[in-house]
């Protein structure tokens, strides 16, 4: 009658295998039952005894190979791009007849698969969701230190650095514990992160050679390198004017009128007084022990005064120009500020 069950529940859910007698050929499908004749959607001889929730073995077990495949083929994805598994229709199912057509379920990764086998468990009833995700997590664990101690059976780590011998670039025990992907890159002349260059990424240091050991070293024989100090026969400056003559380097003891400049100012040191060329095109040039500005009076060969000018002369040296003059010999005479003759003599204008 309709009061036969009153105080009891019902709920909406696949009827049970009571429904289908014979169920390789029936439909049990879905109607409203009492809750006390439910059945989880499995094989019968599978028993879901009424206990507490546990940890589902198909999250763990699922998400523990989906690790280990990823790790074993080094790509999360399925072979081509794409896993498939087809159920095909009125033949795959033991509790009742079905799928009514054939069901094609495909995923791109491992991960995938792994997921919709954990979520099967929710959907068959053998599982609540709380069951689902700490087996996922474990199964992450569990395909890390399996896969780890696999490894250990079939490949050895010889340097402790722990990669093995097939992933490390140097596995060489006492040389290899600082190379390893993705080590910090050392200034050592080794490739120690293993992508196959050597001490990249690192600040660079520019020295120059030091030729012949005065501590100044070359412009043009630059190097650069990832050394904070400098490598045998370089040094951190660039000063040197000649790196072959040891006595030549800034700061050099000057040896006046030798044609050397030993301090690198650009000049030799001019003691002596000279002047050149003699015969002159144009320019004559004046060296002279002397700085700042001079007076210079120039006469032709009977004494006749054609020109005075005020000479500079820098680093001991200056020059005038004779190309405005006719060709002939003339004398000429360069006097201190206060009158005292500092130079004089004569020149051929060609």
């Amino acid at each position: 009658s309709n009061a036969a069950n009153v105080g009891k529940i019902k709920v909406y859910a696949w009827r049970g295998p009571q429904a289908a007698d014979d169920s390789p050929d029936e439909i049990a499908g879905v109607g409203w039952i009492l809750a006390e004749n439910w059945w989880p959607f499995q094989r019968s001889s599978f028993v879901t005894p009424p206990f507490a929730g546990y940890i589902s073995g198909h999250s763990t077990y699922s998400r523990a190979a989906a690790e280990i495949l990823g790790s074993l083929t080094g790509d999360p994805f399925f072979p081509g791009g794409m896993g498939e598994f087809i159920a095909p229709a009125g033949t795959f199912l033991d509790a009742e007849q079905g799928p009514s057509v054939p069901v094609h379920l495909q995923w791109a990764t491992y991960t995938d698969a792994s997921d919709q086998c954990s979520l099967s468990r929710i959907w068959g009833g053998i599982h609540p969701p709380v069951d689902d995700i700490p087996g996922r997590v474990a199964g992450v664990a569990i395909a890390d230190k399996a896969f780890r101690h696999a490894q250990q059976i079939f490949y050895r780590d010889e340097d402790g650095d722990g990669f093995f011998s097939y992933e490390d670039c140097d596995d060489n025990a006492g040389s290899g514990a600082a190379v390893y992907p993705l080590a910090p890159e050392l200034c050592d002349g080794i490739d120690n992160n293993c992508d196959g260059r050597i001490d990249e990424n690192l600040p660079l240091f520019t020295y120059f050679r030091d030729a012949d050991g005065d501590g100044f070293g070359n412009l043009l024989a630059a190097l650069d390198t990832c050394r904070s100090t400098p490598p045998n026969g370089f040094v951190a400056n660039s000063l040197d004017c000649d790196d072959q003559q040891p006595s030549v380097y800034p700061e050099a003891a000057e040896i006046a009128d030798n044609g050397i400049d030993e301090d690198c100012s650009g000049l030799d040191l001019f003691l002596q007084p000279k002047y050149f060329p003699n015969p002159v095109d144009n320019e004559m040039h004046l060296r002279l022990a002397a700085t700042g500005e001079l007076r210079l009076s120039l006469y032709t060969y009977h004494g006749q005064l054609v020109a005075q000018q005020t000479l500079e002369f820098v680093d001991n040296q200056s020059q005038i120009s004779l190309g405005q003059l006719p060709a002939g010999l003339y004398y000429f005479e360069v006097r201190w500020p206060d009158g005292r003759s500092a130079l004089r003599g004569s020149v051929f204008k060609k």
